[in-house]
C-alpha cells in the first residue's frame, strides 16, 4: 500500500492503480521514486542507478542528485 499523510496526521491511501510515487523538486525533476513491484517488494529508485535510468526513459522524467545532510 502507498499512502500520503498531511501534517494533521490524516492519511490518504492511493488506489492500487497508482504504482509509483515521485519525490520531486520545484521544477518537477525527480529525486526519488517509491514503488511496490509485482511481487510486493517495496523499492526505492535513486539517481544514478540502472533502474532509475530505465524509469527516466520510460516515464520521460529527469532525475536530480540528493544531497546528504
Amino acid at each position: 500500500m502507498l499512502r500520503l499523510r498531511d501534517t494533521a496526521g490524516k492519511s490518504i491511501e492511493l488506489p492500487d492503480t497508482i504504482r509509483f510515487v515521485e519525490l520531486c523538486d520545484m521544477q518537477g525533476s525527480v529525486a526519488r521514486v517509491f514503488y511496490i513491484d509485482d511481487t510486493g517488494v517495496h523499492k526505492v529508485l535513486d539517481t544514478g542507478s540502472k533502474e532509475a535510468q530505465r524509469y527516466a526513459q520510460l516515464m520521460n522524467v529527469k532525475f536530480i542528485p540528493i544531497q546528504s545532510p
